[in-house]
């Protein structure tokens, strides 16, 4: 899926919610999904305003202990094999079935 638009219309937000339903294994805006590692990359929101809305959604939407992961790389170019394959060997421990990357 990609989710793509102006900015301030909410796209971070969008992913980052679809994240934790899938972690949490309920619907996601009606539609059904699968409870899944997930995994969030954060390229784009400060880390103070990542966090925050994770702290926000953790209010709300229960998560069994090791279902969502996130992490802030500060720069990556998927186009350069050094840092792709570095990015790649970074979170393969953490084995997530599904990755949003929010660039």
């Amino acid at each position: 899926m990609l989710l793509c638009g102006s900015p301030g219309i909410r796209k971070s937000f969008l992913a980052q919610h679809m994240g934790y339903c899938v972690a949490a294994g309920i619907p996601w805006l009606g539609f059904e999904t699968t409870q899944a590692r997930t995994l969030i990359a954060n390229f784009e929101l400060s880390s103070p305003i990542f966090h925050g809305r994770l702290r926000g959604m953790s209010g709300v939407i229960e998560l069994q202990e090791q279902t969502l992961y996130e992490i802030s790389p500060d720069i990556c170019y998927f186009e350069d094999d050094v840092m792709f394959n570095q990015f790649s060997q970074d979170i393969r421990p953490i084995s997530p079935k599904l990755i949003i990357l929010d660039c």
